[in-house]
């Protein structure tokens, strides 16, 4: 079969970061598959004209932008559209002339109408405030939506949902690094030996700040005689600049070096990224000067999703001086990290390219086919679109409270599975009397054999009934009543395999309820992973979460564990997962209790499953998420260390402790642990005084620390 052809439609393709990121994608989709066309807003020569046409794509070239003769673009979009009918699907990423082709493009049948935001604001002149005024409508023909940063999102779109995709670089092309080059290169630029090389790339534009940016620079080199700065970009206010430049003395620092190709090299060149922007979306130029390596100061105003490295530094524009004083103090080495934390955060465009490969020919299909070719390849499902999975033991206490969530829920299409594993109290009665007034309520019995097996009998009985989707709770727990509608919307809008919410805590009453926001989040792969390890909002439970039913196995839930079952569970679902959805809302209502197994005392054993959890998943991490693994292991042995010191009986932990003693002391100046920088800067103070000072620790510990969780 011939590719899709997909169109982009831009205001042209020149040397912007809205471009570098559709070509980053146009480079790495499979051409085979999916093939971009583009329709530009201007009939001029540009940038990427050559390697779009060398990649096999046709250019079509408007004048609209050039005339002004809005009549005219109407006319020559229908024309356009009528002459191409094999466009089934558009991607639109310029807001401003949306209300006008997506409009068209309805009109003339295209059924897959998906827009692109790349901003947070808009420019305060004229232009920016029509800008403004006319992506106003461009939300109202759209039939998919994307943004660069949530944002981004919120701004373009309002309530409407949209999937958050970030802007992808190739990051092993940022990631090299060749001395006798970067040499090379700095000689070219006239930077001399032990000169320190600032750098910017931009278009010189109201919006990039380019005066802001040389008074800062100026604050700089006062500081720091030896500093240069390298402009790279070109546009209306390349003249103005210049003077500015001369004007503040510091004409023999500055270098204009206009638009270029050897953007990774011209990174390797420099020494310090600077990005003082009025507003960004999330900016592909940060994306790249971080995967670089490069410490990064940057407006506050720049939306702080594009950040990913540890030497990335936030600073107000409405102090100038703040900035080259937190230049002069900051430590400006190089990350050698930095490609695998770009990676971990979902920032490589293979990863971009994925999704959106995925998407586009599931839209073209699921619209313009009106669901026909879904049929040849899925099966049909006559069982429930989600099994809820509840084991319980002795939970009579609380069991009621937490059935009834269930049945209140508005998303009325499941199948509850309350599994009780060989409870002594009134829980089986309880759950009986679901049963038999509610046809969604079915009650599993089970010798008494742990949490895990009782999972595993709830799967099982969701699976032999053909369930699409897994969604679990703790019979001491309830849900929002729109806990599953919402994870099931943000998984089907966004079609990924896992969808998950953030959770409140409560003893007794449960938290009022705010109704969950349209927009959703997609944590990429392999971010999503680093999300599950390191994001508490996402949480190793299982319980907040809504899981397609092509991840979820008996054999994954019963995996031998009685402690942190749950997180060795969800790194195998993650794992063979495409990504996973996030609406932030309190969907999950955990209680807080004196029986809960978060507050219960542990037998030693529980110390060693945990760490035996934290050592499973670092030795099954990529290499794309090791960095982010080791972290995550070593936190554990320093979190599992202070739940011993803080308890009475610490001495019936000693074989423990000592082992954790020895791991946590081997690691301390280890790169890949003690030193990892994506490790928290108080869990570092903490594994140095379990070690150096354990007396004064352990009265630290037994004073504040008072909840396992």
């Amino acid at each position: 079969m011939p590719p899709i052809r997909v169109l982009q439609i831009m205001p042209a393709m020149d040397a912007g970061g809205m471009e570098t990121f559709v070509m980053n994608v146009y480079r790495a989709v499979d051409r085979s598959q999916v093939q971009f066309d583009f329709l530009y807003h201007y009939d001029k020569p540009c940038f990427y004209d050559a390697e779009i046409e060398a990649l096999g794509g046709h250019i079509t070239k408007l004048t609209v932008r050039q005339d002004n003769n809005i009549p005219k673009y109407l006319h020559d979009l229908r024309a356009f559209f009528t002459a191409h009918p094999e466009y089934k699907v558009i991607h639109g990423h310029y807001s401003g002339f949306g209300m006008f082709y997506n409009a068209v493009a309805r009109r003339c049948g295209v059924p897959v109408r998906a827009g692109h935001s790349h901003n947070t604001a808009y420019e305060h002149n004229l232009v920016g405030q029509l800008d403004r005024l006319m992506s106003s409508r461009f939300d109202h023909d759209l039939t998919h939506r994307f943004a660069c940063s949530q944002r981004a999102g919120e701004m373009l779109y309002g309530k409407h949902p949209f999937t958050v995709l970030p802007n992808g670089i190739m990051t092993d092309v940022f990631a090299l690094h060749d001395p006798a080059a970067r040499a090379a290169l700095r000689a070219e630029l006239g930077v001399q030996k032990g000169e320190i090389l600032f750098g910017h790339v931009g278009r010189f534009c109201e919006q990039k700040n380019h005066a802001g940016l040389l008074r800062i620079f100026a604050g700089v080199s006062r500081r720091m005689p030896n500093a240069r700065l390298v402009l790279i970009g070109t546009g209306e206010l390349v003249d103005s600049t210049r003077a500015l430049a001369q004007e503040l003395n510091l004409s023999d620092r500055v270098i204009f070096a206009g638009v270029r190709k050897d953007m990774a090299a011209l990174y390797h060149a420099m020494d310090v990224f600077l990005l003082p922007s009025l507003f960004e979306g999330l900016p592909v130029v940060l994306v790249e000067a971080q995967a670089a390596g490069l410490p990064c100061f940057v407006a506050d105003t720049v939306d702080p999703g594009a950040a990913f490295a540890g030497n990335i530094h936030y600073l107000p524009l409405q102090n100038e001086a703040a900035w080259a004083d937190s230049i002069a103090a900051a430590d400006l080495t190089r990350d050698p990290n930095a490609q695998a934390k770009a990676i971990a955060a979902g920032f490589d465009v293979h990863t971009s390219a994925g999704i959106l490969q995925k998407f586009l020919p599931g839209a073209d299909a699921e619209i313009y086919k009106g669901g026909a070719a879904m049929s040849e390849t899925e099966p049909q499902f006559k069982g429930p679109a989600i099994a809820v999975v509840v084991p319980v033991h002795n939970g009579a206490a609380f069991l009621q409270q937490c059935l009834a969530s269930l049945a209140a829920q508005t998303f009325g299409d499941f199948a509850c599975f309350v599994v009780d594993d060989g409870s002594t109290d009134e829980s089986a009665e309880l759950a009986a009397a679901w049963e038999s007034r509610d046809a969604r309520f079915v009650v599993i019995h089970q010798r008494q054999s742990g949490v895990a097996a009782a999972r595993a009998a709830g799967v099982r009985a969701g699976l032999n009934l053909n369930a699409r989707w897994f969604a679990f709770c703790d019979a001491d727990d309830c849900y929002h009543k729109q806990f599953l509608d919402a994870l099931y919307h943000a998984a089907q809008t966004t079609r990924c395999q896992i969808a998950c919410c953030r959770y409140d805590c409560f003893t007794e009453d449960i938290p009022p309820e705010s109704p969950p926001p349209s927009q959703t989040t997609v944590f990429q792969p392999p971010a999503h992973l680093d999300a599950l390890l390191h994001d508490h909002r996402v949480d190793f439970g299982l319980w907040n979460k809504l899981y397609a039913h092509e991840l979820i196995t008996a054999e994954i839930m019963d995996n031998g564990l009685a402690y942190n079952e749950d997180l060795v569970a969800n790194w195998q679902i993650f794992s063979a997962a495409d990504g996973c959805a996030y609406v932030d809302f309190a969907g999950y209502h955990y209680r807080q209790h004196a029986a809960s197994a978060s507050h219960r005392a542990l037998p030693p054993e529980s110390i060693d499953q945990q760490r035996q959890a934290a050592v499973f998943i670092r030795e099954h991490a990529s290499p794309a998420i090791q960095q982010s693994a080791n972290a995550f292991y070593y936190e554990k042995l320093v979190y599992l260390a202070s739940m011993i010191l803080r308890r009475d009986d610490a001495a019936a932990y000693r074989v423990q402790i000592n082992e954790l003693g020895v791991g946590i002391r081997a690691g301390l100046q280890d790169p890949n642990l003690g030193r990892n920088p994506r490790l928290p800067l108080a869990i570092r103070a903490a594994a140095w005084a379990t070690i150096n000072c354990p007396v004064l620790w352990r009265k630290v510990c037994r004073t504040m620390l008072k909840d396992r969780r």
